[in-house]
């Protein structure tokens, strides 16, 4: 599952609230992720768009996601090889800039990780690295929209 955190119909917070619901009937994090992992992307909007990182793939004028490691062969690779996803190289693409396309990348890691930068290039991936956050902390809604 992914969620923007810049999403304007589902907010990111209902996401996290859903998540951590569902590592609490799984008895924990690491039996949740045997399964179902999570990855909040910053900036993204609903089901792309926004002013940060996106998932969408193949429109030439939007953000598009890494084409060596994409959402649909990582989780063939994990039902058919049980190799998990533990990240997504995805990029940001100016629109109208056909010498320097590449405005920035970011790997993306299962939640409660998160990328943080670790020196050297802000713009790649290789400047980053994977931090675990605190979880939780959202509001939850209240118990009658939960049934």
């Amino acid at each position: 599952m992914y969620t923007g955190t810049d999403d304007q119909l589902v907010p990111a917070q209902d996401a996290i609230n859903y998540y951590e619901r569902v590592i609490m009937a799984m008895g924990g994090l690491k039996q949740t992720q045997d399964f179902f992992r999570f990855f909040l992307i910053p900036g993204m909007g609903h089901c792309g768009g926004g002013s940060g990182l996106n998932f969408r793939q193949g429109q030439s004028n939007d953000i598009i996601q890494d084409s060596d490691y994409d959402i649909l062969s990582a989780v063939v690779k994990w039902v058919e090889k049980g190799i998990a996803p533990r990240k997504f190289n995805v990029k940001t693409f100016n629109c109208c800039d056909s010498v320097n396309r590449i405005g920035f990348q970011r790997p993306i890691f299962p939640y409660p990780k998160f990328p943080e930068y670790s020196g050297g290039d802000p713009n790649s991936p290789s400047g980053f690295r994977p931090v675990d956050h605190m979880r939780g902390g959202v509001l939850a809604p209240a118990a009658v929209y939960l049934k």
